[in-house]
């Protein structure tokens, strides 16, 4: 009976052109149909749209209230969709850059139509979509936030077209080539992903398969779809749906420039070692070329920390193709936001004096022939977003003599430079590397700083590696550390950065409270509500969070948004293996 009720409603609605009732304002789609879809190419958009523009059919989500699945913080009612032929609008009203709040889209970047033309939406930096005929991973290339806020007995189902051949329909097949086999690239690219209730995030957090991105660069039309039934194959974006939301976009495969190539930034021709007066003859400059250089393709989709660092100079002034440039740009220390050293923190060289990153204590790389071990004494953050093995390799100058390579011994022990060699990633892996428990290795003999290297390739360099190469994937992120069983002058052990939890204010509260919290390092997050009894209330967020200082707040409700009855409850934070957990009073 309430389907029938449900369709029943949805023809009335069909039938009327005014939208005098907030129940006849349902979710339509965003893609043009009758309007220009590629101004390029003139191609005009037969997307499945709009129900009075009937070229293809339309899309309509039904207008009784509440609707239990949706994208973004809330649902977006629309009686018009997003084309001009939809009436009493204009060709585009930007929906697609989610000005009314409603849309999920995380990455990539959407762009919109004014005047005939393709143009980036506000705030707009640059993230396309992966590279024709590779493969996206979820999390990585694409993501979209998702809620089910109804009854477990009613899963959700998630489905996702791609405008491949962007000749403005979608439901086709294109072909991608690998050797002399043609591989199937269908446009529907998530097929009826089931969506559990009660699950609020990022897409990702699903773990959706990957899929292959089609043949043509440039703009494509791209449809997100939730609902609370599934999509009858083949589909090509259209349909009357109980409940549920769909939200297009323009989106941008790998058209727009990868930045510049990666070099190094250990210094080659520039003070190492200022103490010791050693020069720097790290392979790192293309344009000094003293021991050769290291560089990586723009591109890259595998890098270290939250994003690759593209840089035409390297770090050591003499690599500048423009002087002046100072010798040291500080890269060591993350000031660009790209670099992914967790521990030990670095240190960096200033006016030739050697300077700590930080104000604090800035700790060690460990004792003199003692054994490092990954995730306690040194770690790195590692983003593989290819579809293919990476290998890491790590070189620490244990004897200061500016060049990587060699060896040094403890009691007659050899203790090799390239202490991790040709490491393997896999595919889609985005965590601290030891995550991945690569083998310890021994510490130098010598106390001091010195020059390490961090790289990451799609080809393996072999155990007598000194640094350089010339790489079409990958990055190189090189810090200058210090051996120690101390911080540097002060007799103070380091311990590894962690994540700090707040107060929450106020506390008891009656509507909202709000927690401070502060990583150290971009990484994931879990924040959820207990109850006295252990069970989870609510999850506030499980996602990757950018280093910093944050706020969250709870207002009191469960995961379908229903208000709690008074009493105490629990806020955790969970995130690198710990956590921390803070009492909550909830009054009338």
């Amino acid at each position: 009976m309430k389907n029938i009720l449900v369709l029943l409603f949805v023809t009335v609605c069909s039938t009327a052109i005014l939208a005098t009732s907030a129940l006849c304002d349902d979710d339509w789609g965003d893609a043009p149909e009758g309007s220009v879809a590629y101004p390029s190419t003139g191609v005009i958009g037969g997307f499945p749209t709009c129900q009075n523009v009937p070229i293809n059919f339309y899309i309509t989500h039904g207008a009784l209230p509440p609707q239990w699945t949706f994208f973004g913080p809330q649902e977006d009612y629309e009686f018009e969709g997003n084309a001009g032929q939809c009436p009493n609008f204009p060709p585009y009203d930007a929906d697609e850059c989610f000005q009314d709040g409603d849309a999920g889209l995380m990455f990539p970047e959407p762009y919109t139509i004014s005047g005939g033309t393709v143009v980036p939406c506000p705030n707009f930096t640059g993230y396309p979509m992966q590279d024709t005929c590779k493969t996206a991973v979820w999390g990585i290339d694409v993501d979209i936030e998702v809620h089910h806020s109804g009854n477990p007995a009613d899963p959700g189902y998630i489905n996702v077209l791609f405008d491949w051949n962007q000749n403005g329909v979608w439901g086709d097949t294109v072909f991608c080539s690998s050797g002399s086999t043609p591989i199937p690239v269908p446009e529907h690219v998530l097929i009826n992903f089931h969506l559990p209730a009660g699950y609020s995030g990022p897409l990702s957090g699903l773990g959706p398969p990957s899929f292959i991105v089609g043949t043509n660069r440039g703009y494509v039309w791209a449809r997100f779809m939730v609902s609370e039934s599934k999509v009858i194959l083949p589909w090509d974006g259209h349909g009357v749906y109980e409940g549920g939301e769909s939200e297009d976009y323009l989106i941008e495969i790998n058209e727009t420039p990868q930045n510049d190539p990666d070099f190094g930034d250990a210094p080659e021709g520039e003070p190492a070692y200022p103490s010791m007066g050693v020069t720097g003859q790290f392979p790192t400059c293309v344009n000094l070329g003293q021991s050769g250089w290291i560089e990586h393709a723009p591109g890259s989709r595998a890098w270290f920390g939250p994003m690759v660092d593209g840089e035409a100079d390297g770090n050591a002034g003499n690599c500048a193709v423009t002087p002046p440039f100072p010798p040291y740009d500080m890269d060591e220390c993350f000031g660009d936001n790209d670099a992914g050293l967790i521990m030990p923190p670095s240190y960096t060289i200033v006016g030739n004096v050697v300077v700590p990153c930080s104000t604090s204590c800035t700790g060690r790389l460990g004792a003199p022939c003692s054994t490092a071990v990954w995730g306690r004494n040194v770690d790195i953050l590692i983003n593989n977003g290819s579809d293919l093995d990476m290998f890491v390799n790590v070189l620490v100058d244990w004897n200061h003599d500016g060049v990587w390579g060699g060896q040094d011994s403890c009691r007659a022990v050899p203790v090799p430079e390239h202490v991790l060699v040709d490491f393997l990633i896999p595919p889609g892996f985005n965590q601290p590397l030891s995550a991945l428990n690569p083998p310890s290795f021994v510490i130098g003999p010598d106390t001091g700083y010195v020059w390490t290297r961090f790289t990451i390739t799609s080809t393996p360099v072999g155990a007598d590696w000194n640094g350089e190469g010339q790489f079409e994937d990958g990055e190189s992120e090189d810090y200058l550390l210090w051996v120690s069983e101390s911080c540097a002058g002060t007799g103070k052990g380091y311990e590894p950065p962690q994540f700090y939890l707040g107060r929450t204010n106020p506390n008891p509260f009656a509507n909202k409270t709000v927690v401070s919290y502060e990583i150290p390092y971009d990484q994931r997050v879990r924040l959820a509500v207990y109850d006295a009894l252990g069970r989870q209330v609510k999850l506030l967020f499980d996602t990757v969070k950018p280093a910093g200082q944050h706020e969250a707040f709870w207002d009191g409700t469960d995961a379908q948004g229903h208000r709690v009855t008074p009493g105490i409850y629990f806020l955790r934070m969970e995130s690198a293996g710990s956590a921390m957990t803070q009492r909550l009073v909830l009054i009338k």
